[in-house]
């Protein structure tokens, strides 16, 4: 339990370092699979976001649930 509010909170920090808004993001650790969910402006800090996490010691896998606010939980079409 000690281990996964260490890698939580490494996310957390790492996220909050690169400045990126995490308001409505949540993050779940078990077994150093960590799970992201909730809201993002647009597809580039979501997966900013992801990246962030994947590079935090103890991460073994993550599970990108956040959506992108106002397109109903599916990211655009490519242009």
């Amino acid at each position: 339990r000690q281990r996964q509010m260490c890698i939580r909170d490494s996310v957390q920090a790492a996220v909050r370092q690169v400045r990126l808004d995490v308001s409505d993001v949540s993050v779940a650790v078990a077994d150093g699979c960590v799970t992201l969910e909730g809201t993002v402006r647009d597809r580039r800090t979501k997966h900013r976001i992801e990246d962030c996490t994947d590079a935090c010691a103890g991460v073994q896998d993550v599970d990108n649930r956040i959506r992108i606010a106002g397109t109903g939980g599916k990211e655009p079409a490519a242009t």
